[in-house]
């Protein structure tokens, strides 16, 4: 789906909620997108499509609504783990013109980490567009990677012991040089 269709369900999501009945008068809720939809809706995914939107948080009276649609999952929980510790802080708000639900995304630096984490074709091709690393702020994907407060706050196991952070700051390293300007 491209980016008309995805605002078109999740209007129509949020149609269906607000003449469900299941939130009080003028109760407002957020959802978290992330992954491929998150880059869409923000402009930004090199491809103008995605398969699937990736629910990473929404409330639980709203979850079955979203998950009528074949296209939403919110089979994602992994993703927190890639995701680093304060995220919350910089997620930003999609201007849609809603009835209840406000629409996050991961802020720009944030959805760097959980790709970097893969760093698989599709994420190469997301974090190197140009309109990508033109809005990209060097000096806060380097905060975040690096910082023990964050990506590595995000994990389980202890930094020295966490293969998939050793693999973050990996390709990283391999990312900042070939596309750090």
């Amino acid at each position: 789906m491209d980016k008309a269709e995805l605002i078109s369900k999740l209007k129509r999501i949020d149609e269906d909620i607000f003449f469900s009945g299941v939130l009080q008068e003028g109760q407002r809720v957020g959802v978290i997108i992330v992954g491929a939809g998150a880059l869409l809706l923000s402009n930004l995914s090199s491809k103008g499509a995605t398969k699937d939107v990736d629910i990473l948080r929404a409330e639980e009276s709203v979850k079955p609504f979203l998950l009528r649609d074949a296209d939403f999952n919110s089979q994602c929980a992994a993703y927190e783990a890639c995701l680093p510790y304060n995220f919350e802080d910089r997620i930003e708000r999609i201007d849609l013109d809603t009835y209840v639900l406000d629409i996050y995304v991961p802020s720009l630096e944030d959805v760097a980490v959980m790709k970097l984490y893969r760093w698989e074709a599709p994420d190469m091709a997301d974090l190197t567009a140009p309109e990508f690393l033109k809005k990209l702020d060097w000096a806060v994907l380097d905060h975040l990677v690096h910082s023990p407060e964050e990506a590595a706050a995000s994990r389980c196991a202890l930094p020295e012991q966490d293969r998939e952070l050793k693999n973050l700051l990996h390709n990283y390293h391999a990312y900042e040089e070939g596309w750090r300007r």
